[in-house]
């Protein structure tokens, strides 16, 4: 399944469960999503964890082809003269549920697994989206830095900040629980 599909998926998915998923939570279940079904995505270090300008582009695409619709609301605190404070949302359009809806029809297993996937990432994340977006850092610097065999919770918060990215411990340990549970990492391989 291409990228625009996959995204697409999420996005239905996210919908469903009753979510108006926004760009940083797009950001964190599409690396999620990559990592377990297209191991070529690429991705880079950004503020919020991982970035990936294929997701971003995606987004976009649904968006500029009507499947998606994309919307805002101004936040008046984070608002500055270079930067405006938004916060995005996206829903399907009629006509992205009926894409969705073929997508589906065609390729059932496919969907069935990220739809799997999501609601096993939503369970984790609960009431906490920071959750995810800690357990994206700590997955991408497990995967992105050479690290001794059994890094310690420790090792990897400093090498959190090889990126600019400030962990607590106890949020670092929170991410490779997380991990654990949604199966991105075996019970042994952190000390």
């Amino acid at each position: 399944m291409d990228i625009n599909r996959m995204v697409l998926i999420l996005i239905k998915n996210l919908v469903d469960m009753g979510f108006k998923p926004g760009r940083t939570q797009l950001q964190k279940y599409g690396y999620f999503m990559l990592e377990r079904f297209d191991s070529r995505s690429i991705h880079t270090p950004y503020y919020y964890g991982p970035f990936s300008t294929e997701v971003e582009q995606s987004v976009h695409d649904l968006v500029s082809l009507g499947l998606v619709n994309e919307s805002f609301e101004l936040i008046p605190e984070l608002d500055t003269v270079e930067y405006p404070g938004r916060k995005y949302q996206y829903a399907l359009t009629a006509k992205g549920e009926k894409v969705s809806q073929k997508i589906l029809d065609e390729n059932r297993a496919e969907c069935e697994k990220v739809e799997a996937m999501v609601k096993n990432l939503v369970e984790l994340v609960g009431k906490y989206p920071q959750r995810l977006i800690n357990a994206a850092k700590i997955h991408y610097i497990l995967k992105s830095h050479k690290l001794r065999k059994n890094p310690s919770p420790e090792e990897l918060r400093n090498c959190a900040r090889d990126y600019g990215w400030k962990i607590r411990l106890e949020s670092v340990e929170n991410g490779i629980e997380f991990l654990r549970k949604a199966g991105f990492l075996s019970p042994q391989s952190i000390a």
